[in-house]
């Protein structure tokens, strides 16, 4: 699948992070579905972006009739099937529960199509494990959004809370780098 041939992105998590990674979307064209616990959050993610387009505008970023069609591409959910049914990407912003994100990941794996890609942006916190695996499958959210090339996959490896190696892939170029503590980083490979 192609960045131009996404039709639906779902953000799950309308809180101070998703609220932001989706308004991004809209902007950029993108139809979003959010995803949230209760009514009351998701209508106040609607109204925190509505405030930043019309911030946004009032700096002369975005142009001011931009701003409806924005908030047209955005619709919101309580229940989960209905955000991630037909969704080409979700964003999972939810809260740093080990628990709650377990849950939700096994879900998604349930609801989402085969072609979907689950992206988190949030990231548990370091020292919680001994050993830990970073991934975050879409690096550069924003740049994703807006069709810039400058977005990656990203792993990393945590040992005791000490990163100790990195590997970041650029889909687009074919660039695959590889960071290893006490060494020098690399262009390893270009696929």
């Amino acid at each position: 699948m192609n960045i131009v041939d996404f039709k639906k992105i779902t953000v799950a998590g309308p809180g101070m992070m998703g609220h932001g990674i989706g308004q991004e979307f809209a902007l950029a064209g993108y139809e979003v579905i959010f995803f949230g616990r209760s009514e009351n959050r998701l209508e106040q993610a609607r109204q925190n972006i509505e405030r930043n387009l019309w911030e946004l505008a009032e700096w002369r970023i975005i142009p001011e009739d931009s701003i409806q069609a924005t908030l047209d591409r955005i619709q919101t959910t309580t229940v989960l099937e209905n955000a991630a049914e037909d969704a080409d990407l979700v964003v999972e912003t939810i809260v740093e529960d080990l628990e709650v994100k377990q849950r939700i990941f096994k879900d998604l794996d349930r609801i989402c199509p085969n072609h979907t890609i689950l992206a988190e942006e949030g990231g548990l916190r370091q020292g919680a494990v001994e050993q830990l695996w970073l991934i975050d499958p879409l690096d550069g959210t924003t740049n994703f959004a807006h069709r810039l090339g400058f977005f990656s996959i990203s792993i990393a490896f945590s040992l005791k809370g000490d990163i100790v190696v990195g590997v970041v892939l650029n889909p687009l170029s074919g660039e695959l780098f590889l960071a290893i503590k006490t060494l020098v980083s690399a262009l390893i490979n270009k696929i």
